[in-house]
């Protein structure tokens, strides 16, 4: 069972730094295919775009790893969430909530930044991805603080439905 320790990351062999760019790589294809964009239409790169860009696929990283997280505990897969609560346990929510806010603070900042037509698209883009109910809400999992009880509880589960 994980809990909160002196030094939690000694425990687990990888500390937060690690975890955040191990999250922050997650989206390369995205930043890949931005950059290509900008190159087959032959237009400079806008940094501004750019950087409001990454902070954006960063909240929705954290957003879709907070919805498989389950999942990613079953498959043993990267998940911040996940990787967060090997760090610090119980209090790994609250410490991801910090995260959050952070890239939010980033991403109304970044956001001014762009031009009134980017950000009129952005805004709108925002509302259509908002228009499912709850999807505009940061719903944390409970913390699986025991994966291999998880796994077992789970693959009972499936044991039984077949």
């Amino acid at each position: 069972m994980l809990g909160a320790q002196a030094d939690p990351a000694q425990s687990v062999g990888f500390d937060l730094q690690d975890v955040h760019r191990t999250s922050e790589g997650k989206s390369f294809d995205y930043r890949v295919l931005n950059l290509m964009l900008f190159k087959l239409t032959k237009r400079p790169y806008d940094e501004a775009l750019l950087r409001f860009l990454f902070v954006d696929e960063h909240l929705v990283d954290i957003g879709d790893d907070l919805v498989d997280y389950e999942d990613d505990v079953l498959a043993n897969s990267f998940n911040i969430y996940r990787a967060y609560t090997h760090i610090y346990g119980r209090e790994a929510q609250l410490l991801l909530v910090q995260r959050i806010a952070d890239f939010e603070l980033q991403y109304e900042t970044l956001l001014k930044l762009l031009p009134a037509n980017v950000q009129e698209l952005v805004k709108s883009r925002q509302k259509d991805a908002a228009s499912v109910e709850g999807s505009n809400k940061w719903v944390f999992p409970a913390p699986i603080l025991d994966e291999a009880k998880y796994r077992a509880d789970m693959a009972g589960l499936s044991d039984d439905s077949t």
